[in-house]
């Protein structure tokens, strides 16, 4: 990261490095996208992320400089979860900044199963009703992973650390002031969205160039 005087940049210990994590993400992210037991691949990206947020929250020093910076705001990514809790425990609003993978459904951007493909599910939004049926399944398989094995683990880890007050992961993602989606409507399929729903990536990045003659 180059430095700024608009930030200050904080490493802190965790079950990662910066190569051994890199090569971590490389390695599932290629795997996702070969296709190979898809599910299963993201399930353990978030176990080691619990495993990392544990030892986060557990050290009494990082959380003590986190606190004593008093943040305004802080910006969270949804795959890294652990943002909602240190926010939590900060008592500071948070936003969400988004790939749109991880629940934009459940927040405010539904994407009906009947033309919205999946991420992963190898459909496009043209199905039958035997593939629509499959899309539901791929939803249902991925929205129970992550309500039954990778939020409780972050509650799990609260627990152990004795967060106060005690509140559910789902409140907590839920209750983010903004979602900023990194994706664009022209390239989405049509959806509503709520108020604190926006979208802030694609053709949206930049101003719009004059066309060449």
């Amino acid at each position: 990261v180059p430095p700024s005087p608009h930030y200050t940049f904080q490493r802190y210990p965790g079950i990662f490095n910066s190569s051994t994590a890199d090569s971590f993400l490389q390695s599932k992210v290629s795997n996702i996208f070969s296709g190979r037991l898809t599910a299963l691949e993201l399930f353990d990206i978030l176990d080691h992320y619990a495993q990392n947020c544990d030892a986060v929250v557990g050290n009494k020093e990082v959380m003590t400089q986190l606190k004593d910076a008093k943040f305004d705001l802080l910006l969270v990514d949804p795959n890294e979860m652990c943002g909602f809790v240190i926010a939590h425990i900060l008592g500071v609003p948070y936003a969400v900044f988004s790939t749109g993978l991880w629940y934009p459904a459940e927040v405010g951007a539904p994407a009906p199963l009947s033309y919205v493909p999946e991420f992963n599910s190898l459909l496009t939004d043209q199905m039958s009703l035997v593939q629509r049926i499959t899309n539901t399944a791929v939803y249902l398989v991925s929205r129970f992973g992550v309500q039954y094995l990778v939020l409780p683990k972050y509650e799990r880890i609260m627990r152990k650390h004795g967060v106060e007050p005690r509140v559910a992961m789902q409140d907590l993602v839920q209750g983010s002031r903004l979602w900023m989606l990194s994706t664009d409507l022209a390239l989405e399929f049509p959806r509503p969205t709520l108020p604190h729903v926006v979208y802030v990536g694609g053709v949206l990045t930049k101003p719009a160039s004059p066309l060449p003659q």
